[in-house]
Parts: C-alpha cells; sequence; structure tokens
C-alpha cells in the first residue's frame, strides 16, 4: 500500500476538486451560447469572473474551467439535441460555404 502512494506521489498528479459540478458548468456553457459574446474566454474574464461569482461561488480561473468543459460535452450536446434544436421535418443539412448573389435591380451597372 505504502509503495502505491509512493509511486502516486512521483508521477506529480494532484486529485483535486472540480469546483463545479456538471450543472453549473452546463449553466455557465448555455449562458455562453445564449449571449452576445464573440468567444469563450471574453464571456468568461469579462462577465462570468466579475458578475457571476454570487451565484457560483466556486468559479474556477479561466484556464482550469476550460480543462473541465470536456467532463459535461456529452451532456451539453444532449441538452443541446433534446431541448434547443426545431422538429426535423424532412432532409436537414448545414452547408457552411460562403456564396456571394446579387438580387436583380440592386446592381449599379444595370442602369448604364
Amino acid at each position: 500500500m505504502e509503495e502505491k502512494l509512493i509511486e502516486d506521489r512521483k508521477l506529480g498528479k494532484r486529485n483535486r476538486k472540480a469546483g463545479l459540478c456538471e450543472s453549473e458548468l452546463m449553466s455557465l456553457m448555455i449562458l455562453f451560447h445564449a449571449g452576445q459574446f464573440n468567444n469563450l474566454k471574453s464571456f468568461y474574464t469579462y462577465y462570468a469572473l466579475p458578475h457571476l461569482t454570487d451565484l457560483f461561488p466556486g468559479l474556477p480561473s479561466y484556464n482550469r474551467f476550460v480543462e473541465l468543459q470536456p467532463r459535461c460535452a456529452v451532456l451539453f450536446m444532449l441538452f443541446v439535441k433534446m431541448c434547443c434544436l426545431g422538429k426535423s421535418e424532412g432532409i436537414n443539412f448545414i452547408d457552411s460555404t460562403h456564396s456571394k448573389f446579387v438580387i436583380q435591380g440592386d446592381s449599379p451597372a444595370q442602369g448604364l
């Protein structure tokens, strides 16, 4: 038993608490996606840390929050799938290609 404890100390891994439970992590992720912030870092450092410490008393630093996110990633995806997506009425697809088009009558060369 003692040998195992000594080996664990050599690895340098700590058993620290997360600071936030999965539901609190998901709540912060939902707030981020529902808000007007461009990236997670600005949301967390400029909104969550200064304004939400009374609601989330164990709020960790930004780096630690990013490390904790994978713990609830599957739960978050299930939440989005079950609660936030509309009902499918056929074939759905996502297209992220950029397309330029001109509506007839809006072209400046048309009057020439």
